[in-house]
């Protein structure tokens, strides 16, 4: 099964010409690949960083990917950003996920970007890493520049996630002047593990960024 690609323009600024459909499509993906991951890790002594927990959700993805005989797109772990002319002799950033569709192959500024990061009630340390390290990037433009929406993933460690939100959106607001408050985003509320929210953000070129913050679970 594939899917064309097709305008996204009612997401804001600059098509990356996918669709609302596609947009859920690859966060249904994702979910599902963290609820098996999440299973996978409640039979393993210790804890896991972001970075270990991403790399399951990835070999998970694919598993779900490939089983769904879904075509035309793929994930790509830890997506390089090195475009010409910036830091020369160095890269830009790296990315947590990258999805390519097949209109987006040899278009270097063209991709769907997921970064991933640990949140948990009560440790604030964790949400104020997922602002300075997640969102600030997106708005400083280093993630997705110019794209008119990407993803923000929380991989929650102690509940409840409403407290997680709650503290995430007053960061939000009190850190980057103009964005607006998160909404829970209605194609979503019936998902199991898992709750998702939008906001607008700026960023630093001028326009808007349709932000997309999942919070999965990943405690027993």
């Amino acid at each position: 099964m594939s899917f064309p690609a097709v305008g996204d323009a009612r997401t804001g600024q600059g098509s990356l010409g996918i669709s609302e459909d596609q947009i859920v499509m690859l966060v249904k993906l994702l979910v599902q690949a963290a609820r098996r991951t999440r299973r996978l890790l409640a039979t393993l002594p210790g804890t896991f960083d972001e970075n270990t927990i991403s790399i399951q959700v990835h070999q998970e993805l694919q598993v779900v990917q490939e089983r769904l005989q879904l075509e035309g797109f793929e994930f790509f772990q830890e997506g390089i950003l090195n475009r010409p002319g910036r830091r020369p002799l160095k890269i830009q950033g790296r990315i947590d996920f990258m999805v390519k569709f097949d209109g987006q192959l040899g278009k270097y500024k063209r991709y769907f970007g997921i970064e991933c990061k640990r949140v948990a009630a009560k440790r604030w340390g964790l949400s104020r890493y997922y602002i300075r390290s997640g969102v600030g990037k997106y708005a400083a433009g280093v993630y997705s520049e110019g794209h008119s929406c990407a993803m923000l993933v929380g991989y929650v460690l102690t509940p409840p996630s409403d407290a997680v939100i709650a503290d995430l959106e007053r960061r939000i607001l009190r850190d980057h002047q103009g964005a607006s408050a998160l909404r829970e985003v209605p194609w979503a509320t019936g998902f199991r593990d898992a709750r998702v929210y939008e906001g607008e953000l700026p960023r630093a070129g001028g326009t808007s960024l349709r932000l997309l913050h999942a919070m999965v679970r990943m405690h027993a």
